[in-house]
């Protein structure tokens, strides 16, 4: 038989266009699951995010800004007691010369003295406070009946502790009786702590609590 009656196998010719196409495709693939785990993870971190924001949890985002807004008006509260204190002498509603420190909380006398709306407790009529109107009951100052009431934002009065005695040494209202524990002190060096129950509004739970010293 001759060489040339042999026959060859075809050669098969490559698309180029098909190969370029097919390329295209997969990329535009790619670029689409991509874009979904991105779009899809955004999603989780908002939400997670958000939720840790309304409930004052902490978070990926650090302290939610409810906490920071919660602690700025507690300085605030601290800054307007300690003037109000270096203008008369004592705390309001204390009797200059106290031996006790005092327990109480933001309402009553002690918020009207500090916005300088009666003559009794604040005789110059001093403002010393100024504190946004609540909304809601949250947030501000609103009146109950009679009373004047500050408010954190979960509604609820915040409870300060006045050094009433002027040693500078305030009870640590978190150390428990019989406690050791060198991350929680038996008094706090401070003339005014406050603190807000946080969201659960329970002020026994110290974990949620948001303390003016830590």
């Amino acid at each position: 038989m001759a060489e040339d009656d042999i026959d060859e196998p075809p050669v098969q010719e490559t698309n180029l266009d098909d190969a370029q196409d097919s390329q295209i495709n997969r990329m535009a693939g790619c670029a689409r699951m991509g874009k979904w785990m991105v779009m899809a993870t955004l999603a989780i971190f908002l939400s997670v995010s958000l939720y840790r924001c309304a409930t004052g949890s902490p978070g990926i985002l650090g302290t939610p800004p409810i906490n920071l807004k919660t602690k700025a008006t507690m300085k605030d509260v601290q800054v307007a007691l300690g003037h109000y204190r270096t203008e008369y002498g004592a705390f309001p509603t204390l009797v200059p010369g106290s031996s006790k420190d005092v327990q109480t909380r933001s309402s009553g006398d002690l918020i009207v003295a500090l916005l300088g709306e009666d003559e009794k407790t604040n005789p110059r009529l001093i403002k010393f406070l100024a504190v946004p109107v609540a909304k809601n009951g949250k947030k501000g100052l609103l009146t109950v009946g009679t009373e004047r009431q500050l408010t954190d934002a979960w509604g609820e009065r915040y409870h300060i502790l006045l050094d009433a005695d002027l040693d500078n040494h305030i009870a640590n209202p978190e150390a428990k009786p019989g406690n050791v524990s060198t991350k929680i002190p038996p008094t706090i060096a401070a003339s005014v702590i406050i603190y807000s129950s946080g969201p659960d509004r329970d002020p026994n739970t110290w974990e949620d609590n948001i303390c003016s010293w830590r």
